[in-house]
């Protein structure tokens, strides 16, 4: 997550987190464009942990923003984000090869970030920040990021997909700083579905028995046999894309939505609707056709 331009008032933030399985350790570690670099008696950052790093003293941010106080903040650093867009880098020491050369500085991840679209637009001083979707999506790609839904962010947080007020109804505060519970992929009733599709779709993460998966079904208009495809979605969803694919070997799959047509879109009454969606190709004209729903 990144404040690179924030309203009056507020403060740029920088939010680091380990996504690998493995501690890394921060001394040595530098952040390009800020220029910021850990200093020889940083911690180790172990899985799933997140750091802050920030452009005034930690204690002022802390009254500013009120992050978990588990959250390590590190600053002030000298320098200042651009608020047009510039290429920010994480860049980690490595052992040079030539003996008595420097260490190596090779970036680990690299935000190439712009305040205009298709990047968010936002967050170029209106008090909203920069957050990945996911932790691993590629840095530099506009489409991997999103506008957070609060002003001021959700910096010391687990990323704001799903977003932090819909986790903190299902996970303790201990829970929301620990990815493999309440991170877009973890599975925290095991029930084979992710946070972030119980999200997109509109159940609970904390209970197995919550669950509504796509449904299809045959009907005929009297003469021929169509397929119905028919799931479940949270009313006003952004950020993501939702789209139907099909297949004829389960191996092969392709964008199916030119092929259906939306036959009726139920409101539930508990902000989901379900959307009943009609392939326009003949069941009977086919030898077989699976259907699936892609969340990007």
């Amino acid at each position: 997550e990144m404040m690179y331009h924030p309203a009056n008032g507020s403060v740029e933030f920088i939010e680091i987190q380990n996504i690998s399985v493995s501690p890394v350790p921060l001394a040595g570690v530098q952040i390009s464009g800020i220029g910021f670099a850990f200093g020889p008696t940083a911690p180790e950052l172990i899985p799933g942990e997140i750091v802050l790093v920030v452009e005034t003293d930690p204690a002022t941010f802390r009254s500013i923003f009120n992050p978990p106080a588990s959250v390590s903040v590190f600053g002030p650093y000298s320098g200042r984000l651009s608020n047009g867009g510039e290429k920010v880098s994480l860049r980690l020491p490595e052992a040079n090869p030539v003996a008595l050369e420097p260490d190596l500085m090779p970036s680990v991840d690299i935000a190439d970030y712009n305040d205009s679209s298709p990047w968010p637009t936002s967050p170029d001083g209106t008090g909203t920040t920069l957050v990945r979707i996911l932790p691993a999506l590629y840095g530099s790609d506009p489409n991997s990021w999103l506008a957070s839904l609060n002003s001021g962010g959700t910096p010391g947080f687990v990323n704001s997909a799903p977003p932090i007020d819909w986790r903190a109804a299902y996970f303790s505060e201990a829970e929301l700083l620990n990815a493999t519970i309440s991170g877009p992929l973890a599975d925290a009733d095991f029930d084979g579905v992710s946070n972030l599709l119980e999200h997109i779709f509109g159940t609970d993460p904390r209970d197995a028995s919550s669950i509504d998966l796509p449904t299809v079904s045959m009907v005929s208009d009297g003469e021929e046999t169509y397929a119905e495809f028919s799931y479940r979605l949270r009313q006003g969803l952004t950020g993501f894309r939702i789209r139907i694919e099909a297949s004829s070997d389960l191996a092969e799959w392709k964008n199916a939505e030119g092929d259906f047509t939306i036959q009726s879109e139920v409101d539930n009454g508990d902000g989901t609707s379900t959307i009943t969606a009609r392939d326009e190709n003949p069941a009977g004209a086919q030898l077989g056709r699976y259907f699936r729903i892609r969340v990007n």
